[in-house]
């Protein structure tokens, strides 16, 4: 076998074949990069449409938004707050700057979520009543 001295290799001839390399290994890069970049893109979009579809089907986007009621309702006390009185949902309703005394009936204004009217509330607590003994 043949030992090779190291003058048998010319400078020129080593930054050639490594430039050749380096500029294979860009090339492959590149061609990776194209062929990755759309893919992950449109499976990025796929979970993001997915998830936007999976949360609206469990928690309409409808429900998220207050809605104002205005009630008349008879005062059950009056407070430093307010009046109490007895809402259509069945929980008491603070009234800021009410001046009538117990067992009036006054209009009033609130906002409440809009869950609360829906039909699936509706039948929440219709389950929930077969329960309660």
């Amino acid at each position: 076998m043949e030992k090779l001295a190291l003058g048998d290799y010319s400078a020129t001839g080593l930054l050639s074949v490594n430039h050749t390399i380096l500029s294979e290994e860009k090339n492959m890069q590149t061609q990776v990069q194209k062929l990755v970049t759309p893919r992950v893109l449109f499976t990025a979009l796929g979970v993001v449409v997915f998830s936007v579809l999976v949360l609206t089907t469990i928690v309409p986007i409808a429900h998220w938004v207050p809605v104002s009621v205005t009630e008349t309702a008879t005062v059950i006390a009056v407070t430093e707050n307010g009046c109490v009185v007895d809402g259509s949902n069945g929980y008491p309703i603070t009234v800021a700057d009410c001046k009538a005394s117990p067992g009036e009936s006054i209009e009033f204004s609130y906002m409440r979520p809009a869950v609360t009217d829906s039909q699936y509330m509706q039948r929440v607590h219709a389950r929930a009543d077969y329960v309660t003994p």
